[in-house]
């Protein structure tokens, strides 16, 4: 009978839990200078929402505390006429169980609203501690409205409103933070950078230890090849003096050759041909066969003249006996004692053969160009 006049209360606890979540998601959207009235008028709204749930509340209670009035009432007079209709009584009883059952659920529902109801002030407070925090932090927040009120009101081209510097302080509150995070990078960088470069003043310094101990070693042996080098430039004058002394008695020796050649050549009586062609510079062979036959024909000349000279010798022996056997022919003459024909024949035989015996050796050996075994 009364159920009719009011709405479910599931429906009307879904309603306001959506005011609730609505005021609730409201309150983080709006601006700082807003915030504190938007709070206070949610504050109003839930206040308001409240009484009038405590108002159905206690008038639902009247509405059950009646039904349980009239409950007992009927209960009474189903008691009285018990006797009378007891199918009437059974349907009652049914009836009554359902009521009960009934009872029992708007017991339930009562108290799920009451539990409702409780996180409802408790969340009513918790804003309200928000709106306190959020009224101090207002007040907190006043000083820097009127700073920035002042520098809109001193700088309004620039700065038309305030969220124009509030969105320039959060443009440069970026650049800090980009700038701060170079800064750590760039510190990091630098570190790493300063212990690489102590690792490779390390690593130089033992490089350097190491190679001035190689330059102490390569210094020592640069002293070393430095004495050898002196003892191999004494050695090496030595030996260029004792080649410039080869050279020069060599030079001597092929001149003395050439001239001896020359010599030869032009003092000797028998035809000895063509005079043998001198070779250029370098040819080393021509060179060596020309000297080879300049001695040759050095050797044949003196050979010819050591041969003619022992010729010689002989022919003034043969040439004194001549002319003793002459001496002694004309004293034969003289006493007129004729010689033996035969004497007289090897007289003449041994003048005429030892001076054409010497002459016919010499133009054969010159001619044939072949030396006596041992003549040099």
């Amino acid at each position: 009978m009364t159920e009719g006049k009011a709405p479910p209360p599931e429906d009307t606890a879904a309603d306001d839990l959506g005011d609730l979540e609505q005021v609730v998601s409201g309150v983080t959207q709006t601006s700082q200078s807003t915030l504190l009235l938007k709070k206070r008028k949610e504050m109003r709204e839930v206040d308001d929402a409240l009484e009038f749930m405590k108002e159905e509340y206690a008038s639902r209670m009247a509405e059950v505390e009646r039904g349980q009035l009239e409950f007992e009432k009927k209960q009474v007079d189903m008691k009285k006429m018990v006797s009378k209709f007891d199918k009437f009584i059974q349907e009652n009883d049914a009836k009554w169980k359902r009521a009960e059952l009934r009872a029992n659920q708007e017991s339930a529902l009562r108290k799920m609203h009451e539990e409702e109801i409780a996180k409802l002030e408790a969340t009513l407070k918790s804003m309200r501690a928000d709106a306190d925090k959020v009224q101090d932090e207002l007040d907190k927040l006043k000083k820097y409205q009127i700073y920035l009120e002042q520098v809109t009101s001193k700088a309004p081209e620039e700065y038309p409103e305030i969220n124009d510097v509030v969105n320039r302080h959060k443009t440069l509150e970026l650049a800090h933070d980009d700038l701060s995070e170079q800064s750590r990078d760039n510190n990091r960088n630098i570190e790493g950078v300063r212990t690489g470069l102590l690792q490779m003043r390390q690593k130089q310094q033992n490089e350097l230890l190491v190679m001035n101990s190689q330059v102490q070693r390569r210094q020592k042996e640069v002293e070393e090849l430095r004495a050898e080098s002196a003892e191999l430039d004494i050695e090496k004058e030595s030996k260029d003096r004792s080649a410039k002394d080869k050279t020069m008695e060599s030079g001597a020796v092929v001149l003395s050759i050439k001239n001896l050649y020359q010599r030869c050549f032009s003092s000797s009586k028998i035809n000895l041909g063509k005079p043998l062609v001198e070779p250029r510079l370098g040819e080393e062979a021509a060179i060596f066969e020309y000297l080879s036959g300049a001695l040759e024909l050095v050797q044949m000349r003196i050979f010819n003249l050591d041969y003619a000279e022992k010729g010689y010798d002989a022919y003034l022996a043969r040439k004194r006996r001549e002319d003793q056997a002459r001496a002694h022919v004309a004293r034969d003459t003289r006493a007129n004692a004729p010689l033996p024909e035969d004497k007289r024949r090897v007289l003449r035989g041994e003048a005429k053969g030892g001076a054409a015996a010497v002459t016919t050796k010499l133009s054969s050996d010159a001619s044939g160009g072949g030396f006596p075994a041992g003549g040099a």
